[in-house]
């Protein structure tokens, strides 16, 4: 699906570039979500894995005018709420999405999978969710760059994903600051059935990013020394359908699957080596 690409054996790597795991769904506004009353049957049935729970909520300010000048009142906003564990694990659900995220305690897709499916049971039976507007999967990769090589990533990644700037017409007295490709991908699926299916999206976005780069998704700035190479994997189904949690749970897999073939794919043996890529099976 999407890439001509064989699917990778079982691996893991020792030394992870991953940043951040989001997987989201969309969904027509529910308004009583924000009622506690409300939440509780859910927060009861995702407390195994997401034990915490918090408000979210967001600062307005709202400025008035009065005879004597101008006034500011700061008031808060409530948003939806925060599930979370003892490590960096954590459920967001507001009025129309619910998010799944983690960093560097990932250590597997199956155990991704397994809360992603937890949590689409209880939006379903606790939440009554009837349907999705959007199913989205996201990997944001951060590789750091030692000032001491500086060009030492170029043998870690293929030539095609480096692109031009990697090749010998960029002379070693040239600083290259920074460089970054977007490419925004569309697969049908109706090429291979005989029913109508949503198209797989995907929106790729690889390069060299300077030190103190704000990358939306996460929650603070990184690399404060040090340029890094960014390997940003978006995968997403935009249409929408019935809320079934099963076949929801199969279609995160199906986007792992892109995200999976391309990242492994792009790695040459020399970057292999680095990130200590090690086969399972």
């Amino acid at each position: 699906m999407m890439f001509d690409l064989d699917s990778p054996p079982l691996y893991r790597l020792g030394r992870p570039p991953l940043m951040k795991a989001i997987g989201q769904v969309s969904f027509p506004f529910i308004s009583n979500i924000t009622d506690l009353r409300s939440i509780e049957g859910f927060k009861a049935a995702v407390e195994e894995k997401f034990p915490y729970m918090h408000q979210l909520s967001s600062q307005q300010v709202s400025v008035a005018l009065d005879p004597l000048g101008s006034s500011s009142v700061q008031s808060n906003k409530f948003d939806g709420w925060l599930f979370s564990d003892d490590s960096d694990w954590a459920l967001q659900v507001f009025p129309n999405s619910a998010t799944i995220s983690v960093g560097s305690q990932y250590f597997e897709f199956d155990n991704f999978q397994q809360r992603f499916s937890k949590v689409m049971d209880a939006l379903s039976t606790e939440l009554h969710i009837k349907r999705i507007d959007r199913i989205a999967l996201r990997y944001i990769n951060v590789v750091e760059i030692p000032q001491s090589e500086p060009s030492v990533w170029k043998a870690w990644f293929k030539p095609e994903i480096i692109g031009w700037i990697g090749s010998d017409i960029v002379n070693n007295e040239t600083l290259i600051e920074a460089s970054i490709t977007q490419t925004m991908l569309i697969y049908s699926m109706n090429n291979q059935n005989d029913y109508y299916a949503p198209d797989v999206n995907s929106v790729l976005r690889h390069g060299l990013i300077p030190a103190n780069t704000i990358i939306p998704g996460l929650d603070s700035k990184l690399l404060k020394e040090n340029k890094g190479f960014l390997i940003d994997i978006d995968s997403y189904i935009n249409s929408p359908q019935a809320f079934d949690a099963q076949e929801l749970t199969h279609q995160i897999s199906k986007l792992h699957s892109v995200i999976d073939k391309f990242f492994f794919w792009i790695l040459t043996d020399e970057g292999a080596k680095y990130f200590e890529r090690l086969i399972l099976k």
